[in-house]
C-alpha cells in the first residue's frame, strides 16, 4: 500500500480599502470573508493530518517488514496505526464541521443578488456561488471517501493483528484501500480546483462593482 497524501487548496483572504457601510457589496464582502475565517479552521487542520498519514504510511512499511514470527511486533505497531485512525477520524469530522458552518454562512450570498443592480455583476456573483457550491459538493465526496478509507485502514490493521488471517483477505482489504485512495486524490484536485476558481471569481467580482481590496498572503 503507497499512501498518497492529499493536500487541500486554501481560500484567499481579501481586505477592504474603502467601501459605504450599508452598500450591498459591502455585505456581500463581509460574507465572503467571514467564510474564509470560518474556514480557518478546517485550514489549520491540514498539517496535523498530513502528518498523521506520513506517519501512519511510516507504520506500515515497517509493519510488513516483520516476519509471522514477529507477532508481538506486529500487533504493538498495528495498535499504534490504530490510534492514528482514530486521530484521523476526528480531524475529519472537525473539518466537516467546519465546512458546514461555512455553508451555512455562505447560503446568505443568495438572498443579496437582488440587491445588485447590474446584470453582468449579478452574473458574476452567480457563477461565484455556484462555484462555491461545486466546491462544497466536491468536499462532502472528498470526507465520504476519506471516511470510508478510514474504516478499511481499521479493517486492516485488525487484520494484522490475527495471527491466523488469510493473505487473500488482507490483499483484497488493501485493493479497497488503493481505490479509495484514487477517489480521493481525484476530489482532492477537483477541489483544489474549484476552490483556486471561486477566488479568482470572488476577485472579479469585486473588481466589477468597484470594491477597492487587496489581497492578503
Amino acid at each position: 500500500m503507497k499512501k498518497r497524501i492529499y493536500v487541500v487548496l486554501l481560500l484567499c483572504t481579501t481586505m477592504l480599502m474603502s467601501c459605504a457601510n450599508d452598500d450591498p457589496a459591502k455585505e456581500i464582502y463581509d460574507i465572503f470573508e467571514q467564510v474564509v475565517a470560518i474556514e480557518k479552521g478546517f485550514q489549520e487542520e491540514q498539517e496535523p493530518r498530513v502528518e498523521l498519514e506520513k506517519k501512519e504510511n511510516e507504520i506500515y512499511n515497517n509493519l510488513v517488514e516483520l516476519g509471522n514470527d514477529q507477532q508481538e511486533q506486529i500487533e504493538e505497531l498495528s495498535d499504534k496505526a490504530l490510534t492514528n485512525i482514530s486521530k484521523r477520524e476526528e480531524i475529519l469530522q472537525s473539518e466537516i464541521d467546519s465546512i458546514e458552518e461555512s455553508k451555512e454562512e455562505f447560503s446568505k450570498v443568495e438572498d443579496k443578488i437582488d440587491e445588485i443592480e447590474e446584470e453582468d455583476q449579478t452574473d458574476q456573483l452567480q457563477k461565484t456561488i455556484d462555484i462555491m457550491n461545486q466546491r462544497y459538493e466536491v468536499h462532502d465526496s472528498l470526507a465520504t471517501h476519506y471516511r470510508e478509507v478510514l474504516k478499511l485502514e481499521e479493517e486492516l490493521y485488525n487484520l494484522f493483528k490475527q495471527e491466523d488471517a488469510a493473505i487473500e483477505e488482507i490483499d483484497d482489504v488493501l485493493q479497497k484501500i488503493n481505490g479509495k485512495y484514487k477517489e480521493i486524490i481525484e476530489d482532492n484536485q477537483l477541489f483544489n480546483d474549484y476552490t483556486q476558481q471561486y477566488n479568482e471569481a470572488k476577485m472579479n467580482f469585486y473588481e466589477m462593482i468597484d470594491l477597492q481590496v487587496i489581497e492578503e498572503e
